[in-house]
């Protein structure tokens, strides 16, 4: 494999791995908004998740253009599983 290729596979799995914690903390702070309201705790989960997305991708978009495209390919695809898993949930209310 080259380097490349090995970037690239890392990268995917580390956007897999981050696609769960992302949409667990999507969840965990879902929860908190519906309880809470706009609090000082859901901000800062919900500020705290999307800096973390943003270097995240950052960092694969500085090891090259396939790292970046693999890791968003794998979040994506588990976002989609996710989404499926839970689908359910989301219809029960």
């Amino acid at each position: 494999m080259t380097p490349t290729a090995i970037r690239s596979v890392l990268c995917g799995l580390a956007g897999a791995i981050f696609a769960v914690a992302y949409f667990s903390g999507l969840a965990w702070n879902v929860r908190l908004y519906a309880r809470d309201g706009i609090g000082m705790k859901a901000m800062t989960l919900h500020l705290s998740r999307l800096f973390t997305a943003a270097a995240m991708f950052t960092l694969c978009a500085k090891i090259g253009a396939a790292p970046l495209l693999a890791s968003f390919a794998a979040f994506q695809a588990m976002r989609l599983i996710i989404l499926k898993r839970f689908k359910p949930a989301f219809e029960a209310g």
